[in-house]
């Protein structure tokens, strides 16, 4: 498991790192994507990280451009985390480097074995998770996005 998840984030890993990021500002621009308009409670409960944990992360983005906020129309405290434009690329690039790993495994693999490996995946979801697993899976429904393995 730990060569597969390797050979998944390798290269996005490396493209990172080249953009002055790591995988802990892709998780939340992934999660932004995933979630427009998430605020930063809802992002530190999805994400099961302190507030402390994601701060300095996030305001890196925001400060690089990557991330905006924008009050809640119906709650002025609170704040909705939306990508920009800049943060939307950055974010698709990543993901479409992992998703072509994924993409050539299933080449590899063959069309009948695609089922059974996504069958098994969404097995390993904790009961704990089953529920934002599903949540992020209608949001991306929603927004007329291919499903994304979360």
């Amino acid at each position: 498991m730990l060569y597969a998840h390797r050979g998944v984030t390798g290269e996005a890993d490396a493209f990172l790192r080249m953009n002055g990021m790591s995988r802990a500002h892709f998780r939340l621009l992934y999660m932004i994507a995933l979630l427009p308009g998430i605020t930063l409670r809802e992002l530190v409960a999805t994400l099961e990280i302190t507030h402390q944990g994601i701060s300095r992360i996030l305001n890196q983005l925001i400060a690089d451009g990557y991330v905006r906020q924008e009050p809640d129309q119906a709650d002025r405290r609170k704040r909705r985390l939306l990508l920009t434009d800049k943060g939307e690329r950055i974010e698709r690039v990543v993901f479409d480097r992992q998703a072509a790993v994924i993409t050539r495994a299933f080449e590899r693999i063959g069309r009948a074995g695609v089922p059974i490996f996504l069958e098994a995946m969404d097995a390993m979801v904790s009961d704990a998770d089953r529920a934002i697993v599903d949540e992020l899976r209608r949001s991306a429904e929603d927004l007329g996005r291919p499903k994304r393995p979360t």
